[in-house]
């Protein structure tokens, strides 16, 4: 056969659903074995067009002018390996799988070649194996895609983001900086007014000019927080010990004309001095007092802010009466459907499969839901202790994508056709 030969496909065989055309490129100088080859993958459904060279000349130039799916190669061949396409592609920068498909390997071999970079290995006396192996590296192939498109969405909006935060720091600190000669001048002039006029008005004016001047010098403090903000991508925070009851009073000052048309009540005990940046904590309690007044319902807001003391830190409470969050968004799973069945792995990247089993039974809205743990692990601790947390049945999770699916399908059909699951009581 011919060493650029191309072999045709049946065109009434049809692929298994969700697989479309394949394009092969076969590095073999057997032309029995291309023929198996290709028998083997039209019988595994595949929609086939497949191209055979012999030498590594012919395996280059095919690659640079054709696109590929899958590279199929004999490990052993009279000019050159068949491991040695691997450098070629490399050399190409081309992510495509490589398949060795092989009369005899040995173990150590096989293992050597899998280390190179090899997605698997077929032997030629089962090859009814190869569209099965075929399958897996297109799977992995799609993954790793979709891995690297999803790294690169990331990297992407991370760039996006540090370019938003330098605009956004950049307008900060102008606008800070142009705001403080205009709020200078209010600042002088008021107290001028302050200091011409205090006790020759009336009262009430007198009162107003207070309001005035006070306003502008906090105006001015909130620039100059703002200006300092704006620099914090520059520089560390200042942090130094501040006594909370002064932010707080501070905090309340800033909201005085929400407070005073809400009639807000806000209480607080004596609050400590901690280490922090006192502008930045001050914003937090501003806040927290500013949403609890937006917030309210038709009483009078009453607020209280408590401090309690704990091994190595203060923690806050910043409570009220007002409309509160509603009961099907409290709690750890707030706003999540329950689902009917829960499937687990115990080998998680973030968190142990057991933790999580601990808190899935720990729950009370999924503790009545059963759960599958799904784990390659076959020892005895691992399964006793799944069953002991609270697991309805333990499977072992094959290697082989064949098997995989089969053993996904037969969870199916037991939880879901055979078994009776825990339905939601209905309220009459």
């Amino acid at each position: 056969m011919s060493a650029a030969a191309t072999v045709a496909h049946d065109h009434d065989i049809r692929p298994p659903a969700g697989h479309g055309k394949l394009r092969v490129l076969l590095v073999e100088d057997n032309p029995a074995d291309i023929e198996l080859v290709s028998r083997e993958l039209r019988r595994g459904g595949f929609d086939l067009t497949m191209d055979v060279v012999e030498t590594e000349e012919e395996f280059t130039a095919r690659v640079r002018s054709n696109s590929y799916q899958v590279v199929l190669a004999d490990y052993n061949l009279p000019q050159w390996r068949g491991l040695e396409a691997l450098n070629v592609l490399r050399n190409e920068k081309l992510d495509i799988p490589l398949i060795l498909v092989s009369g005899a390997l040995g173990d150590v071999s096989a293992v050597e070649c899998i280390k190179q970079g090899a997605m698997d290995y077929v032997l030629k006396d089962r090859l009814a194996r190869l569209p099965v192996a075929v399958l897996s590296a297109l799977q992995e192939k799609r993954l790793r895609d979709e891995r690297q498109r999803a790294i690169d969405d990331l990297a992407k909006k991370v760039e996006e983001l540090a370019r938003s935060n330098r605009e956004l720091e950049q307008f900060a600190y102008v606008a800070s900086h142009d705001l403080q000669e205009p709020l200078r001048m209010v600042a002088a002039y008021t107290q001028l007014l302050a200091e011409r006029y205090q006790g020759k008005l009336d009262e009430q004016a007198d009162k107003y000019i207070h309001y005035a001047v006070d306003g502008a010098k906090r105006m001015q403090t909130l620039v100059q927080d703002l200006l300092a903000f704006s620099r914090a991508g520059r520089q560390h925070s200042e942090v130094k010990e501040t006594d909370c009851n002064v932010v707080v009073e501070l905090a309340i000052a800033n909201l005085q004309v929400a407070i005073r048309e809400s009639e807000a009540q806000i209480t607080y005990d004596h609050l400590p001095a901690v280490l922090a940046n006192s502008s930045q904590i001050a914003q937090v309690f501003q806040n927290l007092i500013g949403n609890a007044i937006k917030f309210r319902g038709p009483k009078t807001p009453q607020i209280q802010i408590t401090a309690e003391k704990q091994e190595n830190e203060w923690l806050f409470s910043v409570a009220d009466n007002g409309i509160g969050i509603a009961p099907e968004w409290q709690g750890k799973y707030a706003g999540a459907q329950v689902p009917d069945l829960i499937v687990l792995d115990l080998n998680l990247p973030k968190k142990d499969g057991r933790a999580v089993l601990a808190d899935v039974k720990n729950d009370p809205a999924l503790r009545k839901t059963p759960v599958v743990v799904f784990s390659t692990s076959q020892a005895p601790r691992d399964i006793l202790g799944s069953y002991e947390l609270g697991a309805n049945s333990y499977v072992s999770k094959p290697g082989d994508l064949q098997q995989f699916a089969l053993a996904v399908k037969s969870i199916q059909d037991f939880w879901f056709c055979c078994a009776r699951l825990p339905q939601e009581e209905k309220q009459l």
